[in-house]
């Protein structure tokens, strides 16, 4: 049984491969083969874990960002009492906390945007890079076209998130 070669055989190499042998043991290294064999096409790489880190990433620093915002922009509690705690330079420099909280909380909602809309993005490419080789009725078919659905709705609500941060302003005043 001879196989196809692509280009000239090296030089002392036999013209025909020799009969088919059983693989060597595990452990063993693979003797090398007499002829020249084409490589295979490049598989694209699963990115579905960077996907994975990035979403955890990215969902985290939304938390964090609406936390920092929340937590620095809220007034003191003796500020609602009726007292007059939150007057002259104490509302000055509860009015700067607050601007400086809005701006970081602002600032790790955009990077925390930044990843999840990355990693939709990220997903989406791979999935349209991927050989479909199976028919569109079948199991893997619509699972790949959910994934493709899910990831363009995060896409598009990451979209609409960042288009709100950039349109929404102010520091609440007590």
């Amino acid at each position: 049984m001879a196989m196809a070669q692509s280009g000239p055989a090296p030089q002392g190499a036999p013209e025909s491969l020799p009969p088919y042998a059983p693989p060597p043991p595990y452990g063993y290294p693979v003797p090398p083969s007499h002829g020249w064999v084409a490589a295979a096409p490049p598989v694209p790489r699963d990115p579905r874990t960077a996907v994975q880190w990035m979403r955890i990433l990215g969902f985290l620093l939304l938390f964090v960002g609406v936390l920092v915002a929340v937590s620095l922009a809220s007034a003191n509690g003796t500020c609602y009492a009726g007292s007059t705690s939150c007057t002259g330079s104490t509302l000055t420099n509860y009015l700067s906390g607050a601007a400086n909280g809005v701006l970081v909380g602002k600032l790790l909602f955009t990077v925390g945007l930044f990843f999840l809309g990355a990693s939709s993005g990220l997903m989406i490419q791979w999935l349209y890079q991927r050989p479909h080789t199976s028919p569109e009725t079948s199991d893997e078919a619509k699972l790949t076209r959910r994934t493709l659905y899910g990831n363009g709705i995060m896409a598009f609500l990451v979209i609409l998130l960042f288009l709100y941060l950039l349109l929404s302003v102010g520091v609440p005043v007590p």
